[in-house]
């Protein structure tokens, strides 16, 4: 009776986890294929699959931090669609999400932070840029290679306001610790070193 019980226990425990499997995939399936199409470039399918798994974990605290970052990749691809209104209420949401979630100097919030930035840097709305630019810059030095694109961000919203020496600050800064973390020869380094010498050569408006 005994081994009959503990047969039947174990079955119940196997099918348990079998369900709870089936479950956590379910609500990682959308945003690993919304990320399969996104580093495809073909963001028209990564939108679908991540707004899907943006409403499959919403208001799952669970899953908070796969809701996470359905919201911050759907938020660039959105705007590499050039859906820039969309993306700003999606930036607006995940930045909520990061505030009750996380500590103002994670990775998650310094990203989301950062990402917002970049959105309104595209919008033409250099002074919201700013604002959240050196938010993200305050908690973001224990995170060397954002803390890169986040200079290169300001000196673009800052050129944008016509502020070219806090502009030129910005791009030396980011193109010093470029070379540090990623190298003479990096993409980003080389970015920031054709940014700053638009800057110099009055190109950079």
């Amino acid at each position: 009776m005994k081994k009959t019980g503990l047969f039947f226990l174990g079955i119940i425990l196997i099918l348990t986890m079998l369900s709870f499997s089936h479950w956590w995939g379910y609500h990682r399936e959308s945003y690993h294929r919304g990320h399969e199409a996104w580093k495809k470039g073909d963001y028209k399918q990564a939108e679908i699959f991540l707004k899907e798994g943006a409403s499959r974990t919403k208001d799952q605290e669970a899953f908070i931090d796969v809701y996470f970052y359905n919201l911050l990749l759907l938020c660039d691809t959105q705007m590499k669609l050039e859906k820039y209104d969309e993306a700003l209420k999606t930036c607006q949401e995940g930045l909520s999400v990061a505030d009750r979630a996380y500590r103002k100097t994670s990775e998650p919030n310094v990203e989301m932070l950062a990402q917002s930035g970049t959105l309104y840097i595209e919008r033409g709305e250099f002074d919201k840029a700013l604002e959240v630019l050196k938010e993200a810059e305050q908690f973001s030095h224990t995170h060397p290679k954002k803390l890169v694109a986040i200079y290169n961000d300001l000196g673009t919203a800052y050129a944008g306001e016509s502020r070219f020496e806090e502009s030129r600050d910005s791009f030396e800064k980011g193109l010093k610790l470029s070379r540090e973390v990623h190298g003479e020869n990096h993409e980003r380094t080389r970015t920031i070193q054709k940014n700053l010498g638009d800057l110099k050569a009055g190109r950079l408006q």
